[in-house]
């Protein structure tokens, strides 16, 4: 079943059976970590970048935090019932509420990030294993699982990325 979801993660489309991977993905996520994210409060998300999703990546200098954005669409449906669409994170067993916030944001104390530009293109750099998973996920249109919680002031806090 791994290497299912394994070469599941190397697809970018979207199909019946993507479907089927996100949903066990989901599953496998939600009653791996049950114990800890309720006591955490956090819960799992699943997003599916599929290349409309943006990160953006800065540092803070006062706090030597390294943090990372993520806008996205909310997913109408649990992530065990249906993949997420292009764009979209889901919640493993509903869809977004109205009123929760579609932007996710992760920090890292005592790590940096790094943007390297040319007159071609721009890269970012970082050693936060955090945003560069992130970043990769997002940047090659793979979906991708963390937890996280709405901190009441717009944003969902990423506790963790993975599953």
């Amino acid at each position: 079943m791994t290497n299912k979801l394994a070469q599941f993660f190397r697809k970018s489309a979207p199909s019946i059976l993507d479907n089927a991977a996100f949903a066990l993905l989901a599953i496998f996520a939600s009653t791996a970590f049950s114990s800890q994210a309720k006591a955490a409060n956090d819960y799992v998300l699943t997003c599916n970048p599929a290349q409309q999703m943006e990160i953006v990546a800065g540092q803070r200098v006062s706090s030597q935090e390294a943090f990372a954005i993520i806008s996205f669409k909310p997913g109408r449906v649990g992530a065990a019932m249906q993949a997420p669409r292009p764009g979209e994170c889901s919640w493993v067993d509903r869809g977004f509420r109205p009123n929760e916030p579609t932007k996710l944001y992760f920090s890292d104390n005592g790590k940096w990030v790094q943007s390297v530009c040319s007159s071609r293109s721009c890269a970012m750099r970082t050693n936060s294993r955090g945003i560069q998973t992130l970043a990769t996920s997002i940047q090659r249109g793979r979906p991708f699982v963390l937890r996280a919680y709405n901190d009441g002031k717009g944003r969902m806090i990423i506790t963790r990325v993975g599953p």
